[in-house]
């Protein structure tokens, strides 16, 4: 089963738009016709291993890349007011639709709600749309807390599994998997505890430590060592002990007990464990702590030296972890991946390596069907996928169709001109979809903008002498600047073009008979220096 197409009635800042989701199908559907054309790319050759689909949504902030996420999350179930319809593809073509009436040749199954009425058409009711009976959907950023309902998830029954570190109540709904990290109680020692158990774990299995070892390229972990304040953490585990106490929770109150024998016994700070050790500290601890855990950990190699990640490592290690999680349940049905802003907190290097570290452990498990739908800003994933892969998001603009708002989401069928794949970074952002307003950083584009009109307003004005003996008295305070900046410009063309500017600036504004004798003494010095070599 395959996620093909979606379309939105009206979400956020998406009026009538359509995403495609699939590179072997083009869809189109007009609202004002109901017709629905499906159209096969028959010259398609996928380049991906068959199980597995990416679909990148690209485009500036406030274009939609997020709401398009939040949508595919919202429409698991149906019990909602979006206008919208779906299409799978499983050996035919089914649309699903909430609220839009479709016009086509498909197998067309339709879902209205009670309140909806429409007297032309005769709809029966249709409970069996819902998205969540043909695909596990999963959603996973570690950037935004709850970006307007997008991360929403206090209903336990909620369909979607979160598997970023800001999701609500997952920790509360699986007490006894603390696998799922929380927001809504979210303390980074806590996070950072739970995760140091899951990255060892993930270390440890053979079909992935290979992998992450590769490209990584860090040493095994052989060995924890934890940091902790002995006697201020005795006196916590009391304090925690006397709660569990009144609430007669024996078990708790004997594993605290357990927790405190074994730190009293202990002479060395930090304490330094082998893994298999530190699994069974963990278990004991997690059993207890309910929120701010006091130890820290560090990873040691096989001399017992610290096992140092940078931040884009560390990053990496998350999302992997994230990912292996949800591929070792046994999934019947297809599963998406919603990865909002993959490249957040890595460095280029990293931006360019992730999607294929990602692909290799998915074509590491056994999962049958694996659907990456990511939004990014990085040429550098673009670059590893064909453009068909690609949805493109702009911004319509005022008064550019009069039935969307300034800023209305726009999907662009035709992207942008060139081919994404193994592009460079250059070509893709020279592209206009990429950087309207060109590859320059604006501070530096400001002030070497500010030589060339400097300059063109001199040659507009240079038969007005009242006007030149102004500006000979402004260049006299700016030409240190402007060297200076042309000076420093790292493109050789523009730093031609800006020299040229500022050669005939001199000859315009400098006193000419000083110019001349400056070049003079420069070509007589440049006249002794070539009389050496030939002397040599």
């Amino acid at each position: 089963m395959e996620l093909v197409y979606l379309w939105v009635g009206e979400y956020k800042n998406i009026k009538e738009q359509g995403f495609d989701f699939s590179p072997r199908f083009q869809c189109d559907y007009n609202p004002d016709t109901k017709k629905l054309i499906i159209d096969e790319n028959d010259d398609y050759i996928n380049i991906f291993p068959d199980n597995i689909n990416i679909t990148a949504i690209v485009g500036e902030n406030g274009s939609g890349k997020s709401s398009v996420l939040g949508i595919l999350s919202k429409i698991l179930t149906i019990g909602n007011e979006i206008k919208y319809f779906y299409i799978l593809k499983h050996k035919n073509f089914t649309v699903y639709s909430n609220n839009i009436k479709i016009e086509t040749d498909f197998a067309l199954e339709i879902s209205i709600p009670i309140t909806a009425k429409y007297d032309e058409l005769l709809y029966l009711m249709n409970d069996t749309v819902e998205l969540q009976q043909y695909i596990d959907m999963y959603y996973l950023n570690i950037s935004h807390l709850e970006r307007e309902e997008i991360i929403y998830n206090d209903d336990p029954s909620d369909s979607i599994k979160y598997l970023g570190i800001y999701a609500k109540n997952d920790l509360e709904k699986g007490t006894k998997n603390s696998d799922l990290p929380t927001y809504s109680e979210f303390d980074l020692s806590k996070f950072n505890f739970l995760q140091s158990r899951k990255i060892i774990t993930l270390l440890q299995i053979e079909k992935y430590k290979k992998l992450i070892f590769k490209h990584l390229k860090i040493p095994q972990p052989y060995y924890v060592k934890l940091s902790y304040d002995k006697n201020e953490t005795i006196d916590s585990l009391k304090l925690i002990k006397k709660d569990f106490y009144k609430q007669n929770n024996k078990l708790r109150v004997g594993s605290i007990n357990q927790l405190i024998n074994l730190l009293s016994e202990i002479k060395d700070n930090p304490l330094v464990v082998d893994i298999q050790q530190y699994n069974k500290f963990y278990d004991l601890v997690e059993s207890i702590y309910s929120d701010s855990i006091p130890f820290k950990y560090t990873l040691l190699d096989k001399k017992q030296q610290p096992i140092v990640f940078s931040a884009g490592e560390n990053t990496i290690m998350f999302y992997l972890e994230r990912i292996a999680f949800l591929l070792q349940e046994k999934h019947e049905k297809p599963i998406i991946l919603l990865f909002d802003e993959i490249e957040l907190y890595l460095h280029p290097a990293w931006q360019q390596k992730i999607l294929n570290i990602i692909l290799d452990i998915i074509k590491a498990s056994e999962v049958k069907n694996f659907h990456l739908i990511l939004t990014s800003h990085s040429p550098f994933l673009i670059s590893d996928l064909p453009k068909e892969n690609v949805i493109f998001l702009n911004k319509y603009k005022k008064d550019e169709d009069p039935n969307q708002k300034d800023g209305n989401c726009k999907v662009l069928k035709d992207g942008i001109k060139k081919q994404t794949f193994g592009a460079n970074i250059h070509t893709l952002l020279s592209d206009g979809f990429f950087m309207s307003g060109g590859l320059m950083g604006e501070f530096a584009k400001g002030k070497i903008e500010a030589i060339k009109k400097f300059y063109e307003s001199v040659i507009r004005h240079k038969d007005n002498t009242k006007i030149q003996k102004a500006y000979k008295w402004s260049f006299k305070f700016k030409r240190k600047e402007f060297q200076h900046i042309h000076s420093i410009i790292g493109e050789r063309f523009l730093k031609t073009i800006i020299g040229n500017y500022l050669d005939e600036l001199e000859l315009l504004l400098s006193n000419k008979n000083d110019l001349i004798d400056k070049r003079i003494e420069a070509l007589k010095k440049e006249q002794e220096y070539l009389e050496g070599l030939k002397n040599d």
